[in-house]
């Protein structure tokens, strides 16, 4: 199967090895699609490597960032703060699910309504309910 032999191909091209396995390596070999890209991949992460710029930020650059940023507000003020927010939806959603439940919930009165017999648990055993 070409496809599923070609993404793997890829996969394992695009995973950073500098060598690929010897079942990829036959892959290219018969794939020419997949060896242009092997090709093609491999000039591109070489073109990379060679302009990796060794640039080091000065002592106060981290300083500055982290002055520049907004106060950070401590965990438990924040978490405190979203409850808050969300306590109404919280209530309402509580009202609502409460009032369901009770409207949609059956008396006992109706449930032995259907039963042809006065002994409720032997009609539901017999039932298979």
């Amino acid at each position: 199967m070409k496809n599923a032999d070609c993404t793997r191909a890829k996969n394992e091209l695009l995973g950073g090895l500098d060598r690929v396995s010897v079942r990829t390596a036959r892959h290219l070999e018969t794939c020419d699609g997949c060896a242009v890209f092997a090709e093609r991949f491999a000039a591109t992460r070489s073109s990379l490597r060679r302009h990796r710029s060794p640039v080091v930020p000065d002592a106060g650059f981290a300083a500055r960032v982290t002055a520049a940023l907004p106060a950070a507000e401590t965990g438990g003020d924040l978490v405190s703060r979203a409850a808050l927010r969300l306590l109404p939806a919280a209530i309402a959603l509580t009202i609502v699910l409460g009032a369901w439940s009770w409207l949609s919930t059956a008396s006992p009165a109706s449930l032995t309504e259907g039963a042809p017999t006065d002994d409720v648990l032997a009609w539901v055993l017999d039932n298979g309910s």
